[in-house]
């Protein structure tokens, strides 16, 4: 059990890691275009990228949920198993939000 929780927890923090570092280079680069007072479209596009990624992310943590909890309502769920099943909720909520992330340090950083 050990092992898979350092398992979780190292994935669950380099992918944070990934994300900050990619969050770093978006805003990097949007400074430049939000200050220049022609980023209206980038300001609507960040705002609304948001959006749809708390959405999904809450979507896909919902579902998540479900299907954990379901597995506890069932007696299909051994308490080793737990943290794991919080670990797959977390990482639904957050995968939208960290796609997007990564997608516009791409984007940004090839212009």
């Amino acid at each position: 059990m050990f092992t898979r929780l350092l398992g979780i927890s190292t994935e669950f923090t380099a992918a944070a890691a990934l994300s900050s570092f990619d969050a770093f280079v978006t805003i990097a680069h949007r400074i430049p275009i939000l200050a220049s007072g022609r980023g209206h479209d980038e300001a609507f596009r960040m705002v609304s990228e948001k959006v749809e990624a708390a959405i999904q992310g809450s979507f896909d943590a919902t579902l998540a949920a479900g299907e954990l909890i379901g597995r506890a309502a069932t007696g299909n769920l051994p308490a080793a198993d737990v943290p794991e099943g919080l670990y797959s909720v977390s990482k639904a909520a957050l995968k939208p939000a960290y796609t997007r992330v990564r997608a516009n340090a791409r984007r940004l950083s090839s212009q």
